[in-house]
């Protein structure tokens, strides 16, 4: 009997190569990464990434050797690794996912056998998207096979070094939920890769807790003027409101699932040692990026908002977050446009796909007004939450004030 054909990776970014290759590799497979550019390649064959875990400073760094390694636009060599792989993940960002959908269904029309296409994203729909992406560009052969979410709950981050070499900083526990009833093939569930069933309440769960969370420690961290998620954290005043957003995050949705399914505040606890961890370097610059897509309707922080808004729960820290949100956007040329188009309450309206005149968005608008005048987080909150606005006229402190 022939070996079993390679794990073939799309994607050499945190999650493919911090995460999947390493479960992968752990689980007796042959590993080949598609990179975007030969560099890519050359630097993953030559050894020239290494991974390091966090809160083990005593672990020397690994070097991911034995890895094969091939650029996308070597599109006859990928074709050929996609053709005899035993399981396909997809590892890129979304917004690259319409360049891979030709190449993978020429592949998988030619294959004789079903694969798992495993996508790793955070959002629910995401490998029906891809599915229907890729059966646009071939024909009912490429329906057979399996387009299986992956939700990676484990924090990756990356730091290129002078050298030419990457090194990836991540957590040594952390697991890969696998959407069970979307699989088509073998697929083993092994290691830190777990098979579950309502795949939809495992999605909803990262994205309204520990997504909104890491998020808030972002956006709340640079009001204070930290620059890592770290120090945003050991600002009490952080703290307490990055607290009490995922705490209303999570009161949505135990309406729907129950309190043992998302955890209460122990599991709040957990969430903020993990990204708290300094060992992990990680930045508000880089949690916080992209804010507009944050603040969508169905994302970590409006989604959240507004599952809590349905049980009943008052939201004033996520309305905090968001206000925090818009303000550390607006050097970004998206926000800025937007903010130019529709105006403070207009982009909330539009992101979180509220009525102008919803109360949330009311409840954003007046933790932008009081933010022009404190960065004391807590005060505002407990003014949102008693519906009495601060009006003191302290301005902002730096992050080193701020921790003292």
């Amino acid at each position: 009997m022939s070996a079993p054909g390679p794990a073939v990776i799309l994607g050499a970014g945190n999650v493919g190569l911090g995460v999947m290759a390493e479960q992968l590799r752990a689980a007796g497979r042959s590993v080949v990464m598609v990179t975007r550019t030969q560099r890519d390649a050359d630097r993953i064959v030559g050894g020239g990434v290494r991974v390091r875990r966090a809160g083990d400073p005593t672990r020397p760094d690994e070097a991911l050797r034995g890895l094969r390694a091939v650029a996308v636009t070597d599109t006859s060599k990928v074709t050929k690794h996609l053709r005899k792989a035993s399981v396909v993940v997809v590892a890129v960002g979304s917004s690259h996912t319409v360049e891979i959908a030709p190449l993978l269904a020429e592949a998988l029309m030619a294959r004789r056998s079903p694969v798992n296409v495993v996508v790793c994203d955070n959002r629910g729909g995401a490998a029906s998207d891809l599915r229907a992406m890729v059966a646009e560009h071939g024909d009912d052969r490429v329906l057979r096979h399996g387009f299986v979410g992956a939700l990676v709950d484990r924090i990756v981050t990356r730091h290129d070094e002078p050298d030419g070499s990457r090194v990836l900083l991540t957590e040594s526990q952390g697991t890969v939920y696998l959407d069970a009833q979307s699989v088509r093939a073998p697929l083993e569930a092994v290691g830190q890769l777990c098979l579950v069933e309502n795949f939809q309440a495992y999605v909803l769960r990262k994205l309204f807790v520990f997504s909104a969370g890491h998020a808030a420690s972002a956006y709340l961290g640079g009001i204070r003027g930290h620059r890592r998620i770290s120090d945003a954290l050991a600002d009490r005043d952080v703290a307490s409101v990055v607290r009490a957003a995922m705490r209303e995050g999570q009161a949505g949705l135990t309406a729907l699932f129950g309190e043992r399914f998302t955890g209460g505040a122990a599991a709040v606890d957990v969430s903020l040692g993990r990204y708290a961890s300094p060992h992990l370097d990680d930045t508000v610059e880089r949690v916080g990026r992209d804010p507009l897509r944050k603040l969508g309707a169905a994302d970590r922080i409006c989604g959240a908002a507004r599952l809590a808004m349905a049980a009943g729960e008052p939201t004033p820290a996520l309305a905090l977050v968001a206000a925090a949100a818009l303000r550390q956007g607006q050097h970004d040329p998206r926000v800025q446009e937007q903010l130019a188009r529709h105006g403070r309450a207009g982009v909330v309206a539009r992101s979180s796909g509220l009525p102008d005149i919803h109360p949330f968005v009311d409840l954003v608008l007046a933790a932008d007004r009081m933010l022009d005048t404190t960065s004391e987080l807590s005060s505002v909150h407990a003014a949102l939450t008693t519906g009495i606005e601060v009006r003191a006229t302290e301005s902002p402190r730096t992050g080193t004030e701020a921790a003292r």
